[in-house]
């Protein structure tokens, strides 16, 4: 008899039944509330800050105006001056005084509307607002504002047609940032380029003013009128070889007719206080006629 094989043992496979997710719902419900929390922070801290700073905002738009017409009258004012100075028409001095009176009212009105406001800005002590008034002011005056007062000074140059040219572009820009250039025009056009021009005492009278810049200081003006040079009254000895080829004096204020040559009060037939506060004489001959810068 033959050998019976043993049998393989069978083992029994079972297919493993997959389990149903627990929780499902929950997890889109949680979800779901995530979102609108964060979207509830969102627009909270966007209320928030609209209403922090919505006296801002009205205070920085009433402000720039206000600015604008302040500068306004500050150029206004000094050209009154000068014209009194001057003795000009009583026409033009009225004209003037007019227009500044007008400047006045709407700088008076604006004021009324900004002093609540700056009351309510003052009065603001909370932590946040402490400690953001640095990043405010980074962004909203100098940022923000000074590319506005560019966009605005583009629009003035191209109205007065002053960027038609780019030198007559660059004079109206320099017009604008240096209170004195105007001086500095009337300078070159009036003296040869070889010129040795004198220039008044740098003392507090002129130094302690932002009107007059630093014309006193021969380095400072001879970049604006070079090839001429420059030297300032009392270092004559100083510098003797260029004292000796001085051909001008720049009057300011009145101040150069006693380094002239000549009497200019005899010469032009009027009293000290009618010769022009400022203007460019030449040193040792008079000239036929008085030009004046304004």
């Amino acid at each position: 008899m033959s050998k019976q094989q043993p049998k393989k043992p069978v083992t029994k496979t079972t297919t493993p039944t997959p389990k149903k997710a627990s929780g499902g719902n929950n997890a889109v419900v949680n979800y779901l509330w995530r979102n609108v929390i964060v979207l509830a922070g969102v627009f909270g801290i966007y209320f928030f800050f609209s209403h922090m700073y919505a006296a801002q905002r009205e205070y920085d738009r009433l402000r720039r105006p206000y600015d604008e017409l302040g500068n306004k009258y500050n150029n206004l004012v000094s050209q009154y001056k000068q014209l009194v100075a001057a003795n000009a028409p009583a026409e033009t001095i009225n004209s003037k005084i007019a227009v500044l009176q007008g400047l006045q009212n709407d700088l008076g009105s604006l004021q009324g509307q900004l002093a609540p406001l700056e009351e309510e800005l003052i009065g603001d002590t909370t932590y946040f607002w402490k400690v953001t008034k640095g990043y405010q002011w980074a962004v909203r005056q100098m940022a923000i504002g000074n590319l506005e007062a560019v966009h605005n000074l583009d629009s003035v140059f191209h109205a007065d047609k002053t960027d038609s040219t780019a030198q007559s572009l660059l004079s109206a820009k320099l017009r604008m940032k240096v209170g004195v250039y105007s001086l500095f025009e009337y300078v070159n056009k009036n003296t040869p380029e070889n010129a040795v021009i004198l220039l008044p005492y740098g003392d507090s009278l002129l130094s302690n003013t932002g009107h007059w810049n630093f014309i006193y200081d021969p380095e400072w003006t001879e970049y604006f009128i070079y090839p001429r040079l420059c030297l300032t009254a009392g270092s004559e000895a100083k510098r003797p070889e260029l004292a000796k080829r001085l051909t001008h004096v720049l009057i300011v204020q009145r101040r150069g007719y006693d380094k002239l040559k000549y009497d200019a009060s005899a010469v032009f037939h009027v009293p000290f206080e009618s010769l022009p506060p400022e203007i460019v004489l030449p040193i040792d001959t008079p000239p036929s006629e008085l030009k004046t810068p304004y």
